[in-house]
């Protein structure tokens, strides 16, 4: 899909900004993992243009937060939403989409899905 981030397999380390900030025009991904081994990534380069914000206000168990520069960031540990603090209910991806920049995308594994496929 046009406009996605790059795979999780292909990205930062959990809960971190890539090391190398990232060319001009390039994704500069925050990312952590979920309960269910799903990864939540954030193009903070996409970010930065969202005027709303939406991701952190929709966000249910408000596990969301701004950093100095703006960005959307966990305000418990990376630790903390893989453990399940971080519900996995999508609203910060969906009002993203819609209200916000687009910067936002998450991962779920859906078990069977690639069985049921090849059926």
């Amino acid at each position: 899909m046009a406009g996605l981030p790059p795979s999780p397999e292909s990205c930062c380390l959990r809960g971190e900004i890539r090391a190398d900030g990232g060319a001009a025009g390039e994704a500069r991904l925050y990312q952590f993992e979920t309960v269910t081994g799903g990864t939540v990534t954030y193009d903070h380069a996409v970010c930065a243009t969202c005027e709303t914000k939406a991701c952190i206000q929709e966000c249910v168990p408000k596990i969301l937060t701004c950093n100095e520069e703006g960005l959307p960031v966990l305000n418990i540990t990376a630790e903390e939403a893989r453990k399940g603090r971080c519900i996995e209910c999508l609203a910060c991806e969906v009002d993203c989409f819609f209200r916000g920049a687009g910067g936002g995308h998450i991962v779920l594994p859906i078990p069977g899905l690639d069985e049921y496929l090849a059926a």
